[in-house]
């Protein structure tokens, strides 16, 4: 599913969808589960950025198991995955994606970038540098700002690449607050599956309230995979996604999904559930993260995902 797609969103934070995957097995950055027909969600970074993910499914049969995976929102399946861009709401953004990686993994790989923090009037903090351990596996992530381009790019140890490209500084900025809200245009993910690979764009799109509407994937039809793209129509008061419907892309057959979603900004949780549809996974994510805004770790069912910030950078106005 992708409620954001590959997790990897720009942030070890925000967002981090649950998916689960058809896909193979996947390592990556982000909250990211093993689990049967599902998709992953691909993401790098924590922090800023995550929305529900979707979940991108590779191709592979139902069920291999993943690392990581919320990011954002959207999960990559078969799969490493990403985080998500722009806070949306759940999202184990994000994506290489939110928790990323790995066959059904909500959240995807890393979430670049924390959003949340606030050490200085106009900055925010991003994880410049973090871990991602899910089962027995963990990945290094560093994550860098391109203040001309408005892009924040993470890499994994392993070769995945997320970046999270805003169209303003106070866009980039303003990710992730509050928790789970996106403010990115776009997130661009290489997914480096062992023996595959996969490419692809994520659009983060926004009424004239600046409330997230939906998230299109488009999948680059030389590296393919299956993922999940969304359309919300319901919100909080605050303006994140509360609720939304997906339908697969690539390779994933997710047909009508819904997808509802809960923020607790007390405990600092962002809670993805996934149920009905045809051909899609019902599913439960929790999503934490620290008073920084970044990703602490993710439950998916069995699959428990920490991340640990090793180092951060600042953005500014």
């Amino acid at each position: 599913m992708i409620p954001g797609v590959l997790g990897c969103s720009e942030s070890h934070g925000t967002g981090g969808g649950d998916g689960s995957g058809k896909g193979g097995s996947s390592s990556g950055a982000s909250n990211g589960g093993s689990s049967g027909k599902g998709m992953l969600v691909a993401g790098a970074g924590q922090g800023t950025n995550g929305g529900t993910s979707g979940n991108v499914g590779g191709s592979a049969g139902r069920g291999g198991s993943s690392v990581a995976g919320d990011g954002g929102s959207g999960n990559v399946g078969g799969g490493q995955a990403g985080q998500a861009t722009r806070g949306g709401s759940g999202g184990d953004t994000s994506g290489t994606a939110g928790d990323a990686s790995g066959t059904a993994g909500e959240n995807g790989s890393g979430n670049t970038g924390g959003g949340g923090g606030t050490p200085g009037e106009n900055c925010r903090l991003y994880t410049a540098e973090f871990t991602v351990t899910a089962s027995i596996e963990t990945q290094t992530w560093t994550c860098e700002f391109d203040r001309p381009s408005l892009t924040l790019t993470c890499t994994s140890e392993r070769g995945d690449v997320t970046s999270t490209i805003w169209a303003s500084i106070d866009d980039a900025v303003d990710e992730n607050r509050p928790l789970g809200t996106r403010r990115a245009d776009r997130v661009e993910q290489y997914i480096a599956f062992p023996g595959a690979e996969c490419r692809l764009t994520q659009d983060h799109q926004y009424d004239g309230a600046g409330r997230q509407t939906a998230t299109a994937v488009t999948i680059d039809p030389d590296m393919p995979c299956g993922t999940n793209q969304i359309a919300y129509d319901e919100w909080a008061s605050d303006g994140r996604p509360t609720h939304g419907i997906e339908e697969g892309v690539g390779g994933e057959l997710c047909a009508g999904g819904d997808v509802t979603i809960a923020y607790d900004d007390d405990l600092r949780t962002i809670t993805t559930t996934r149920s009905g549809g045809t051909d899609c996974l019902d599913s439960t994510s929790v999503v934490s993260y620290d008073e920084n805004g970044f990703r602490t770790g993710s439950v998916v069912g069995s699959i428990i995902t920490t991340y640990v910030t090793l180092a951060t950078g600042e953005i500014c106005e």
